[in-house]
């Protein structure tokens, strides 16, 4: 309590016997609002004191603790020492609420399959919340107690589904200005085409998540450029994919794709379309894995780490790519980080993008001196399909 508010209460007619006195305040230091907040950042900090002490993958939600670990041993100590930790710190684990190590355990409504390497949700609950969203994306809108509903039942979804937690971002943002439950909120066009993207993502998930390790594939395997008509006098885009490649032309990406961008377009938007094209011709390849993306240009660097779309600059044509890379995470399960590279570190899908193929078979013979590898998969992908 701060001090104010404060009310007591007890027994105290017999003076021999000390007073049972019961204290408690109005409110709290940091406010009830921000609650979540300060357990989280409390859960988080014994995240880090557990991964200092050996146990590296551990996650917290609020008051829940998962600790993962190849042992079973491992395991079991690791849940005593947070226990231990708890209990030094003032509280009180909930031990008839924990479970022993296992190879497939049910958490937060998810089942954890360590053997698979999955996260799967129930299937009635993918079904309802098919059923939710469709009923949600032809609306126009609603009152906020609705809204919250939503996006706390999709806020779970989006441990499965990539994507998923910064699209609701779009969706948060409509009742932002509404305070009581039964205030009206509009749905705004954004709103609405991420809702249309949960409808459509819900009905081609794959029913699982594939949990990926810590560290990505490094950068050096997977590249996207794209050059512009003040650039070259044959613009296009360049993708470089683990030795295999791919260099087209603004023309050959407008027959090959109906959703290609003018060829007088801008860079940004150009570049924004490389990074789809890759997803599309080489998601097979890049199914159940973590990788780095380098990429050169500042603005799809920040498409590609924060999810979001900012500027007037092709807005709509840039969140469809977004979207549409956001569908194929999903089936295909594969996850991107990019990696800013400079220009002239990225040689290999730059060459490509310009269609200088003998400066391209010249740093391909460099990349395949450093790599000291034998066949390239992808290009043997590449031919297969």
């Amino acid at each position: 309590a701060n001090g104010r508010d404060i009310r007591s209460t007890g027994s105290g007619a017999d003076t021999s016997r000390a007073a049972e006195v019961e204290v408690w305040g109005t409110r709290v230091l940091f406010g009830l609002r921000h609650g979540p907040e300060v357990a989280d950042r409390f859960s988080q900090a014994i995240v880090r004191l557990m991964q200092r002490m050996g146990w590296q993958v551990t996650y917290a939600l609020l008051d829940d603790f998962n600790i993962f670990d190849p042992s079973r041993m491992r395991c079991l100590l690791g849940f005593h020492f947070l226990c231990a930790v708890l209990v030094h710190l003032g509280f009180v684990p909930s031990l008839h609420k924990s479970a022993p190590p296992a190879q497939l355990m049910q958490t937060l409504g998810l089942e954890v399959d360590t053997c698979r390497m999955q996260l799967r949700p129930s299937a009635s609950r993918v079904a309802q919340l098919q059923q939710l969203v469709q009923q949600f994306s032809t609306e126009r809108s609603c009152t906020k107690r609705q809204l919250d509903s939503l996006v706390g039942k999709l806020q779970w979804a989006s441990d499965v589904v990539y994507g998923g937690p910064l699209l609701l971002n779009y969706i948060r943002r409509c009742g932002g200005s509404c305070s009581k439950p039964h205030h009206k909120v509009y749905l705004r066009h954004e709103a609405r085409l991420a809702l249309q993207w949960w409808h459509a993502a819900l009905q081609q998930f794959n029913g699982c998540r594939s949990i990926l390790g810590c560290q990505p594939q490094p950068w050096q395997l997977l590249s996207t450029d794209a050059c512009g008509v003040w650039d070259t006098e044959v613009p296009g885009i360049g993708i470089f994919v683990d030795g295999g490649f791919c260099g087209l032309t603004a023309q050959q990406c407008q027959q090959l794709f109906a959703d290609a961008p003018a060829v007088a377009a801008p860079i940004q938007l150009w570049e924004r379309y490389a990074v789809l094209v890759m997803a599309r011709l080489y998601g097979s390849y890049l199914r159940g894995q973590y990788w780095q993306l380098g990429v050169d240009n500042s603005n799809v660097y920040a498409w590609l780490s924060t999810r979001t779309v900012k500027g007037e600059v092709c807005y709509e044509r840039a969140l469809q790519y977004l979207l549409q890379l956001f569908t194929l995470q999903v089936q295909l399960d594969f996850r991107l980080q990019p990696f800013w590279i400079s220009s002239s570190t990225n040689v290999l899908a730059d060459a490509a993008s310009r269609q200088e193929w003998g400066a391209f078979r010249a740093a391909l013979r460099s990349w395949l001196r450093r790599q000291r590898r034998g066949p390239v998969p992808a290009l043997a992908f590449l031919q297969r399909s």
